[in-house]
């Protein structure tokens, strides 16, 4: 910064200052004054009563020292930049109320009526389906009841399951999600919407060993990468035959026995295997004549409705589907 003065005039002496911010004569203007102060909104504009939101208001000359008050209680902020606050929404009584802003020399600026406390349906959970799933994880438990969010988080004992993101989508009553691993044992599952209301279902699903579970019956189901139609049948914890694509009833001599919830079979009559996820799921991999299935198959028991609906492999990538047949065959492959 440099600055020089000089002039003599009329009596009267003239002080020029030369700098990157200033030019003045006896006095110190800025060169880009500061816009004046001013809030025009607030978004979002609602929000639900019990929960906190967080939300922006908009305006200009805002500035370090800045309240906000929310129905003239004051609230924590945070100035973003001269046109943006930043805030936090506390809970509050449902209907509309005013936002204060005001800075630190005291000029407030109030916004009637602007946000809207709304009630927002807490989640509530009917059912776990199945309730009970292997120890390694992998399996699809699907959560219903109302008033979900689909962007809900679901723990299972403290842990996020992930949203199952290749089959249904997730809607108000239903959650669909993979269980992640976990030791033997009934733990609590836990439903959040994204406004912060939860529900807590005590011993919500049981871990269990895969050979806990009844292998018997009908399984339909599908093969990953192709999509065809898969279905089993096993009796009397026997593999009678297998059904893919358009083989059908194929058998295998010896017919294959399944023991601690899974079975392994290679020979003339091709290669398969597989292992019982929870009592409603099985995963395994396939090779017969006339049908394979790299990436595996997945299928659900009859005896428990019509399953298949609830994972299909139809509406995503190869990648993505290769990579989660990957994890449930690594999990396979770990029980072995």
């Amino acid at each position: 910064m440099s600055h020089f003065s000089f002039a003599r005039f009329v009596g009267l002496t003239c002080v020029v200052s030369v700098s990157a911010s200033s030019l003045g004569c006896g006095s110190s203007t800025p060169a880009h004054p500061s816009s004046p102060f001013a809030v025009n909104a607030i978004f979002p504009s609602s929000g639900s009563s019990a929960s906190y939101t967080r939300a922006r208001i908009t305006g200009s000359g805002f500035a370090d020292g800045i309240i906000v008050r929310v129905d003239r209680v004051e609230t924590a902020t945070k100035v973003i930049s001269p046109t943006v606050i930043e805030l936090t929404m506390p809970p509050h009584a449902v209907g509309p109320v005013d936002i204060t802003v005001a800075t630190a020399s005291g000029v407030t600026a109030t916004l009637s009526t602007a946000f809207m406390y709304v009630y927002v349906d807490p989640p509530v959970v009917k059912s776990i389906t199945p309730n009970t799933g292997q120890l390694e994880g992998w399996n699809t438990v699907t959560i219903t009841g109302s008033g979900f969010d689909p962007s809900a988080v679901v723990t299972i004992d403290g842990v996020r399951a992930e949203p199952v993101d290749y089959g249904p989508v997730r809607t108000a009553t239903s959650l669909p999600v993979i269980a992640p691993a976990h030791a033997a044992g009934a733990v609590d599952v836990v439903v959040t919407n994204r406004d912060g209301q939860s529900q807590v279902i005590p011993g919500g699903y049981t871990y269990a060993p895969s050979e806990a579970f009844d292998f018997n019956g009908v399984w339909q189901g599908f093969a990953w990468e192709t999509n065809v139609a898969v279905s089993l049948t096993i009796q009397n914890n026997v593999l009678v035959s297998v059904t893919c694509g358009t083989v059908v009833n194929h058998t295998f001599s010896p017919a294959p026995v399944i023991a601690h919830g899974q079975f392994s079979v290679d020979g003339p009559d091709g290669a398969m295997d597989g292992k019982v996820w929870s009592p409603i799921e099985a995963y395994g991999s396939l090779n017969i004549p006339g049908c394979s299935s790299d990436w595996g198959w997945t299928v659900f028991k009859q005896a428990a409705g019509p399953q298949p609906s609830v994972l299909t492999s139809g509406s995503r990538s190869g990648r993505h589907l290769n990579s989660v047949a990957s994890g449930r065959r690594r999990s396979v492959s770990r029980q072995e």
